[in-house]
């Protein structure tokens, strides 16, 4: 979009003040915020940087459960700014030792809103080393040994997929309104 998503405001808060928000109503322990930015924002750990340019999510997701002390990670783009408190328990709900949840829908699998296991850390490692960078083909795999667990999104929850990557997209994001 050629602008900071975290800073694009919505309903009278940034985008990032509304998932760190939300993250805290959701019990979650330590907050770290994947992205090339000098700026912690005020009950932020930190901030987790890319090793290496250009390795997308994936490298993202490994920084984070290299960085939790607890058994999952939970995962949230900032610009996906319809997850809602409905959205993260049910997603909780599903949680097992040893198992993350993706939410999976029509368009696939949705590997920015979801719960990660610790477990993983060396996979995706793996993964980003091979320069196999690609979270679809990880989570299918990952998927078939176990490890990730599909939940299947409600038809009233495909809302929460709905993304602001391009500037037509954030423009309608704005006229849906800022509801949650």
């Amino acid at each position: 979009m050629g602008c900071d998503k975290a800073g694009l405001l919505l309903g009278g808060r940034t985008l990032l003040d509304r998932h760190l928000a939300l993250l805290r109503t959701l019990g979650a322990g330590k907050l770290w915020i994947s992205r090339m930015d000098t700026h912690i924002p005020p009950g932020v750990e930190g901030i987790l940087p890319d090793r290496e340019p250009d390795r997308g999510p994936m490298e993202g997701i490994a920084r984070g459960l290299g960085a939790t002390a607890s058994a999952h990670l939970l995962v949230m783009a900032v610009d996906l700014p319809f997850l809602d408190e409905r959205w993260g328990r049910l997603l909780l709900a599903q949680s097992e030792p040893g198992v993350g949840v993706v939410p999976r829908s029509c368009r696939g699998w949705e590997p920015l809103a979801a719960l990660y296991p610790v477990e993983a850390l060396a996979s995706f490692e793996q993964s980003i080393e091979a320069g196999r960078l690609g979270l679809q083909e990880w989570l299918a795999a990952a998927s078939a040994i176990g490890w990730i667990k599909a939940w299947e999104v409600p038809e009233e929850g495909k809302v929460w997929f709905r993304n602001a990557n391009t500037a037509e997209d954030w423009h309608g994001i704005q006229n849906h309104g800022a509801s949650n």
